[in-house]
């Protein structure tokens, strides 16, 4: 902490626990993740800002950012059964509007289903200390934009946002 000019105390006045420190830690790492895939997605072309977005998300697996990607997912609990958290949930919300745009009838449900699907796969991946192949992620952003435009009976109406 001295070398970043932190005391013991303004530390500690800061983050008043371990759980603090590693919620502060967690929260700002699925922000990173989620303003990258965001930035990633941002296209005319409608399939495109999905195709973006998982590849974005799979590319967390890369040597050069993996360690930190896992940690984020470790202590948001992905992978781990009846843990409270989940990095899915904050970066589904970019994916919504494109799946929106592709015909989703339930946008916000089938961009958290997707999300939940990438990031668990994600998770197998950096668990296993392996990259997915541009096959995988073809199949993954297939997908998608199958879930997009799935029809359901019974399905939940679409957001009225």
């Amino acid at each position: 902490m001295a070398a970043a000019g932190l005391s013991n105390d303004a530390f500690y006045r800061h983050f008043p626990s371990k759980d603090a420190l590693v919620a502060a830690i967690l929260e700002d790492g699925t922000q990173r993740l989620g303003d990258y895939v965001a930035h990633r997605w941002a296209s005319p072309e409608p399939g495109r800002p999905v195709r973006r977005w998982v590849a974005g998300v799979m590319a967390q697996a890369d040597d050069d950012i993996a360690a930190t990607t896992l940690a984020v997912l470790w202590n948001a609990g992905a992978g781990r059964p009846g843990a409270p958290g989940s990095a899915a949930g904050p970066i589904a919300v970019p994916l919504q509007p494109a799946l929106r745009a592709l015909g989703s009838t339930a946008p916000e449900l089938d961009a958290t289903l997707v999300a939940h699907a990438c990031v668990g796969r994600l998770g197998q991946h950096l668990y296993a200390g392996t990259t997915p192949g541009p096959d995988e992620v073809e199949h993954l952003v297939a997908f998608a934009l199958a879930t997009a435009t799935a029809r359901v009976d019974g399905a939940p109406p679409a957001s009225s946002e």
